[in-house]
């Protein structure tokens, strides 16, 4: 008996904390049945096992099997609702969406767009852009009259009026806040290019031109 009640006790411990099939030192449910066989047929006829044993062991073996084919129900769900959050993730392929980011593309056509993320409200906050040698290309004064994002636009031309060539550039902002200038986050506009499901936990992925695989719950706006 203590054999089996410790092995049914692992494998009931075991299946609450993973989703796999059973492990090496787990018990399964052939397992199970094997070695309540073998018990049978090894018990002592003077001192057979009791019916309360039995059933007790018979109850053990249900919560088991009952545990492992609720784990397989919601692992399945779990696949299903990844798979249907990536067809409709797949509706923002070919769109641009904003993140937090040091950095953003400039386009030709559209230019550099991003925003800064304000903790508090701020009646001077300027954004820095700077090229790939650390050179000051473009200074922009904005306000923020609340917390939250604050959108910003580059056309891509320098102090001097020069057009620069499409390149990621460096994103910087500073505000005022409470009497302090303070560093606050930025974030860059990225096109998506494809999507994908996360293998690691069944979310949404977002492959973003220039960025790469990120999760959806990086994303701040969509744009």
């Amino acid at each position: 008996m203590t054999v089996i009640d410790t092995k049914v006790r692992a494998a009931l411990n075991g299946s609450m904390d993973t989703a796999e099939g059973p492990k090496k030192n787990e018990l399964s449910k052939d397992d199970f049945m094997k070695l309540f066989l073998t018990q049978l047929r090894m018990q002592d006829p003077l001192k057979p096992t009791s019916n309360s044993e039995m059933m007790q062991q018979m109850a053990q073996f249900t919560s088991l099997s009952s545990a492992q084919e609720l784990q397989k129900t919601i692992k399945g769900l779990n696949a299903n609702m990844g798979k249907s959050q990536v067809l409709e993730a797949s509706q923002l392929i070919g769109k641009n969406v904003q993140m937090p980011s040091k950095s953003a593309y400039l386009s030709g056509e559209k230019g550099l767009e991003g925003s800064v993320i304000m903790p508090a409200a701020s009646n001077a906050l300027s954004v820095t852009i700077t090229d790939s040698n650390n050179q000051v290309v473009k200074t922009i004064n904005l306000s923020a009259p609340s917390s939250g994002v604050v959108d910003f636009k580059w056309d891509g031309l320098d102090a001097e009026g020069n057009q620069l060539n499409p390149d990621y550039y460096h994103l910087s902002a500073s505000a005022m806040i409470n009497g302090e200038s303070v560093a606050v986050p930025t974030a860059g506009t990225f096109r998506v290019n494809s999507v994908g499901l996360d293998q690691n936990n069944g979310g949404v992925i977002l492959n973003l031109d220039g960025m790469g695989g990120v999760g959806m719950n990086d994303i701040i706006k969509i744009v």
